[in-house]
């Protein structure tokens, strides 16, 4: 069985809509499709690519209601002005936009995962049954250097090839977010909201940095000690807010696990927005905001570079702005004062 992770946004993806408006069937035909074509790659096509003549009737088969032959066509023109859509051409095959970033990971640790499982009923049969007196307890461990297999009992489950003696890694390990309801619903929108405020941001590309990007989520409630719905109400705040703290914060987050580095001694960036959302939310007035920062840059009425807002940052995360008369003037901020 293969599993497939899916943005809990996906049914407004713009593509998808897009999709829709091209062939003329509903939003939820068109996601209904793309998740039995995701799905059926995953067992059929690990590439991702299906072959030109074979879609129409690939497409049947899987229940499109539509005209099957104009599909693919609608499908490569989802995306905006011209850009990529759902499928791609390559060569005389149609291929899954992204298949091989999104999927790709999955399908190596699926199969690695089912070949350790051949090895391991390989070396059952090899050594046979255990003997009645072997204690049947953990997975017995040997050193790789020693060039003897690794063995597990019948009722430790696989062993993998490092002899770790945890699940086999192509099993889906459990979301980091799973004891976290409110944080895992609002993902999709947290991720979404940070590309449209930062446009150097970038989503996780691979399942492996989505995992990352949503345990560092987790890990702001669990070892921050952040209430997950302060979290959320202070991320959308930061990415939506016209603020200026939020503002200028938003112009310095281009991904989510950096939020919880600390360098220097100095808070880590989410500790740092906390503060500021908090006093946003209270009405309080910060005798040090944004705005004081932008104007002391000398960049109100402009975008400031990403070198303005680092040093910007630091400063201010050092406690050298005072009132903002001391500040350090780089030659980046043209010598501005306040």
């Amino acid at each position: 069985m293969s599993w497939l992770r899916i943005d809990t946004l996906i049914r407004d993806n713009a593509k998808i809509l897009r999709a829709a408006r091209l062939t003329g069937q509903s939003k939820l035909t068109v996601l209904g499709f793309l998740l039995s074509l995701w799905g059926w790659c995953l067992d059929n096509a690990p590439d991702g690519a299906i072959p030109d003549d074979d879609f129409p009737e690939l497409a049947k088969n899987l229940g499109w209601p539509g005209d099957c032959a104009t599909l693919a066509d609608a499908l490569i023109a989802a995306g905006r002005n011209g850009g990529d859509g759902l499928l791609e051409r390559d060569g005389d095959a149609l291929k899954v936009h992204d298949w091989d970033a999104w999927a790709g990971a999955y399908i190596r640790e699926r199969d690695a995962a089912r070949e350790r499982m051949r090895n391991k009923r390989e070396q059952e049969k090899m050594f046979g049954e255990r003997s009645a007196n072997v204690p049947q307890c953990s997975p017995v461990r040997r050193k790789k250097e020693e060039g003897i297999l690794n063995l597990s009992s019948a009722d430790c489950g696989p062993v993998d090839c490092e002899g770790d003696g945890q699940e086999a890694k192509g099993e889906d390990p459990e979301d980091p977010l799973a004891a976290y309801p409110v944080l895992a619903g609002a993902f999709g929108e947290i991720v979404t909201a940070l590309k449209a405020a930062n446009r150097y941001a970038k989503g996780p590309q691979t399942p492996a940095q989505e995992r990352d990007w949503r345990k560092t989520l987790a890990d702001c409630v669990r070892i921050d000690g952040i209430p997950e719905g302060d979290l959320v109400a202070a991320l959308r705040w930061l990415f939506e807010a016209q603020h200026p703290d939020a503002q200028f914060w938003r112009g310095v987050v281009q991904s989510i696990p950096p939020l919880r580095t600390a360098r220097d001694g100095k808070p880590s960036k989410i500790s740092q927005i906390m503060v500021k959302w908090e006093k946003a939310a209270a009405g309080a007035e910060d005798p040090w905001s944004g705005d004081a920062v932008l104007r002391v840059a000398g960049v109100a009425k402009r975008i400031p570079t990403q070198a303005e807002l680092d040093d910007l940052g630091r400063a201010m995360a050092a406690g050298e702005c005072g009132s903002g008369e001391g500040f350090p003037r780089p030659a980046a901020m043209g010598g501005a004062g306040r």
